[in-house]
């Protein structure tokens, strides 16, 4: 069973009158384990769909299953979406979103921290990790 399923996903994006498809219908799925790269030239919906898939900017129409698990169901959001990302998800931006006044250590250990591990064992598991 694939780990991450996005099916018939369309982003639609609009300003007044102007509509701008980012997304027709593209299909994915991705394996458990599996190296999957997105290549494209600029504008052509590699961060769109990602975005969608981590329902940061949930598509317009589609479906997606994490693990087997609808999480999202054509315009509506099945899940908490924060804590999908914060306990399933390892996202890193092209810019990099580090919180400027913390250690890359503490950076790290802060995820850990959110899901309910001790600082302790953050900072342990956070150096080991880098």
């Amino acid at each position: 069973m694939p780990t991450v399923v996005g099916e018939r996903l369309t982003k639609v994006f609009r300003q007044g009158e102007t509509e701008v498809v980012a997304l027709r219908d593209v299909s994915i799925e991705v394996d458990e384990g599996e190296l999957v790269a997105l290549m494209g030239p600029s504008g052509s919906g590699k961060t769109t769909l990602l975005r969608a898939l981590s329902l940061i900017d949930a598509p317009t129409r589609g479906r997606i299953a994490i693990a087997g698990q609808t999480v999202y169901d054509d315009g509506r959001v099945l899940v908490d979406d924060r804590r999908l990302r914060r306990e399933r998800m390892g996202i890193i931006f092209q810019a990099y979103n580090l919180i400027p006044f913390l250690t890359v250590i503490e950076n790290v250990a802060l995820v850990l921290t959110l899901n309910g591990v001790s600082l302790r064992e953050a900072l342990h598991r956070s150096r080991q990790l880098l």
